[in-house]
């Protein structure tokens, strides 16, 4: 599917299932078809559709504990499991009781994803590598904000209790969340990235041109 399709999907599986918590990874769509890097990136295309897998699937075994989706992938049945939670909180106790389980499917989907996309990653060029760390690290600590863990789950709880308006810029269910991992992706993340890369090729030039071996692979981590 093309990213257009992909948001669609999204917009589709949210109005069919009536759960319209996902608009955050709405923004992250459109901000993965635009961007230069991530548009034509296999990576990009191949641990998003992982991530999307086990949402579906996590509300499908809600809907029947029978099912078997993964064929005995036991990370994916884990992350899928992480989504049939949050679906089964978000039925009977409503979507407030089940905002930070919300964080734990996602964060359990994005590791799903990012496992199996691994070795694109790893074939990829520097400069996307670089960005897909510190993109997902980035990520990383904006789940842990709806998760309520560590230093940035207090900073989420204390934006939520602030005012609906500073939630709203992590709360899937909100517009402004998929704006807002939009604007911050395509500002704070890839300014980063794109001034490790710099500072990375240099490293890596330098090395060269004192005829030491020295392999690209060799990055700034997040």
């Amino acid at each position: 599917m093309t990213w257009n399709q992909r948001q669609l999907w999204v917009l589709q599986f949210s109005k069919i299932t009536a759960v319209d918590t996902f608009l955050n990874i709405i923004g992250i769509l459109d901000y993965f078809g635009k961007d230069p890097v991530f548009q034509n990136s296999a990576w990009a295309k191949l641990s998003d559709a992982g991530v999307l897998f086990v949402i579906e699937h996590g509300y499908n075994t809600s809907k029947n504990s029978n099912l078997t989706p993964c064929n005995g992938n036991s990370q994916c049945d884990s992350a899928a499991g992480e989504w049939e939670k949050y679906f089964n909180s978000y039925f009977n106790n409503g979507y407030d009781a089940a905002y930070s389980q919300w964080g734990n499917a996602e964060a359990a989907g994005v590791e799903y994803g990012t496992a199996i996309a691994e070795p694109l990653r790893q074939q990829a060029s520097l400069q996307e590598r670089v960005q897909i760390d510190w993109f997902v690290g980035m990520g990383n600590n904006y789940r842990d904000m709806i998760k309520g863990n560590g230093v940035w789950g207090l900073l989420g709880g204390a934006c939520r209790a602030i005012s609906d308006k500073c939630f709203g810029y992590t709360d899937p269910s909100s517009p402004r969340s998929g704006g807002f991992v939009n604007v911050f992706s395509n500002g704070i993340i890839n300014g980063i990235a794109n001034m490790n890369f710099d500072i990375d090729k240099g490293i890596v030039n330098l090395l060269k041109a004192f005829h030491v071996p020295v392999s690209e692979n060799i990055y700034a981590n997040p």
